[in-house]
């Protein structure tokens, strides 16, 4: 049976279907393709398990159009202001990261009108990956993790071949010991030799911390995919260096330092 007799349209090629997924109870994340299916039995079926349920919706463009574009939808994280600005993007598939830059340069004030810019992969609130803006995005799949256009802080601008950038999470820990991950995940610079004093100076000034709340957080060292083995992760003091546990040269997403803390950020 078509849907169009229930929606009104100029062109029934501007609806599109998605399968219901049993183990969500929500669509798929992922719809179905222009004339992947040619059997409704076959657009019931996802991971094995068969449905009666099939989801639609309305696009302003027809299907084979949209499907030639590449849709990001984009947070704008402000430098200058305290907010953050969705934004759907779509941008032919033969473009690169850097052209994504373009819309929010167009539509967001920057620091300064030649802020460079990056984006960034979270999901759900650690960084992913940090994608380099000659990445093409015809293979580009934005259904698993969120996405996040910032500016680049001008003191990265002028990293050496000894420094390292690392990413940040916030978590807090219940009374068995294990991480619970919340809020925005940042990236922070550590220089070779600097101890955890030093860095917690910089941490403090970026997020704006009262001293009074900032004092109670702890620094960990976690290898992401052993966070709940107590054995891979270790508390850190004032005096560890912590250029020992981060790789020179090598993209550390995957050691993180963590912050514990409790009470409201600001």
């Amino acid at each position: 049976m078509s849907v169009e007799p229930f929606v009104v349209l100029d062109d029934p090629c501007k609806i599109r279907l998605a399968p219901h997924d049993c183990f969500s109870k929500q669509p798929y994340f992922q719809p179905i393709s222009y004339l992947a299916e040619e059997r409704l039995s076959d657009m019931l079926v996802r991971l094995g398990q068969t449905s009666d349920i099939l989801y639609y919706e309305v696009l302003d463009n027809p299907v084979p159009e949209y499907e030639s574009l590449c849709t990001l939808i984009v947070a704008f994280h402000s430098a200058v202001k305290d907010e953050v600005v969705i934004h759907e993007i779509r941008l032919a598939k033969d473009n690169r990261i850097e052209n994504v830059f373009d819309y929010p340069r167009a539509k967001v004030e920057l620091s300064h009108f030649d802020a460079k810019l990056r984006l960034i992969s979270v999901s759900p609130y650690r960084i992913l990956a940090d994608h380099h803006p000659h990445q093409k995005l015809e293979s580009w799949n934005s259904y698993l993790a969120s996405l996040r256009v910032e500016e680049i802080p001008e003191e990265e601008n002028d990293l050496t071949p000894q420094d390292r950038l690392i990413p940040v999470v916030h978590f807090t820990r219940d009374t068995s010991g294990m991480h619970m991950d919340f809020g925005v995940p940042f990236f922070i610079i550590i220089y070779e030799g600097e101890t955890l004093a030093e860095i917690k100076v910089r941490v403090q000034n970026k997020l704006q911390v009262p001293d009074k709340k900032f004092v109670k957080w702890k620094f960990i060292y976690t290898p992401v995919g052993h966070k709940s083995h107590k054995k891979s992760r270790e508390d850190l003091k004032d005096s560890d260096i912590l250029s020992r546990y981060f790789e020179v040269g090598k993209e550390n997403l995957w050691r993180i330092l963590g912050i514990s803390w409790t009470g409201a950020l600001r």
